[in-house]
């Protein structure tokens, strides 16, 4: 689980310009908005880019001045340098802008008791509203 303390900790060690990538799985999630949360109170940008199906969300964070839209997004795919077994403007497009910002998340913190983990952990594994359950274990 990334942390606000964790996301200090990579702030202070990241370029100017420098981008931190989170992958969040699962359809049925539960804790997406709160990395969002998380992310947005160390980082000036957030970008979301999620697959078709929901499955799949991945949240880049960065301290760059400039904002960057799915055009942006679009044009770097096209200029990009390397050959890639997928369609990175393919992947571009799949930026959603806004995702998860309205959403009520809340700040992951390092004081977050194991028995509060633990009852969250639960509810997202037990909830049964959602098609597909995050596959997440309890350590103990």
């Amino acid at each position: 689980l990334k942390t606000i303390q964790f996301y200090e900790d990579v702030n202070r060690v990241l370029s100017s310009g420098g981008v931190v990538g989170s992958n969040l799985y699962g359809k049925s999630n539960l804790l997406k908005p709160n990395d969002w949360k998380t992310f947005s109170g160390k980082f000036n940008r957030i970008y979301c880019f999620e697959d078709h199906g929901r499955r799949a969300t991945v949240l880049f964070a960065t301290n760059r001045v400039e904002t960057w839209g799915m055009s942006h997004f679009i044009q770097a795919a096209k200029q990009f340098p390397l050959s890639l077994p997928f369609s990175l403007v393919d992947m571009a497009k799949t930026y959603r802008a806004e995702k998860l910002e309205k959403d009520n998340g809340t700040v992951f913190e390092d004081d977050f008791t194991k028995d509060e983990f633990d009852r969250t952990i639960e509810k997202n594994n037990l909830d049964r509203t959602k098609s597909i359950l995050y596959p997440i274990k309890n350590f103990e």
